[in-house]
């Protein structure tokens, strides 16, 4: 809580967890992430890859590869990183890439939320 308070911390983005690729040890951390938010009225968004693909890429189906690329056409300055992964069949820095979305995802549904407050209905 002490980092919520000294930072200003008011929205936490994160991976949802895979049933079969987590560990007792991350469902514990994500439920502590999860309490700490609710505690200190933080909003917490929880994204799967395959989310973070249908908000960020602009075809119907993607992969990690495609992803990766649409960040660093966002983010110029990933560029040369996204070029040095693109030609590795296990890519070192995915996760990085992953935050990165997660982070842009973020960011665009909270846009959208506080669009959706300001908008005023007129009828004539």
């Amino acid at each position: 809580m002490r980092y919520v308070n000294q930072y200003g911390i008011n929205v936490i983005s994160i991976k949802k967890l895979h049933a079969s690729r987590s560990s007792k040890a991350l469902n514990k951390i994500v439920g502590q992430i999860k309490n700490l938010a609710a505690m200190g009225k933080v909003i917490l968004d929880e994204y799967s890859i395959n989310e973070l693909k249908e908000k960020l890429l602009s075809e119907a189906r993607g992969n990690k590869q495609l992803l990766m690329k649409e960040i660093s056409v966002r983010y110029p300055f990933l560029f040369s990183d996204f070029q040095r992964e693109s030609n590795h069949k296990n890519s070192y820095l995915i996760r990085m890439f992953e935050a990165v979305a997660l982070g842009t995802a973020c960011f665009e549904d909270i846009d959208t939320r506080k669009k959706g407050r300001n908008k005023t209905n007129i009828t004539i």
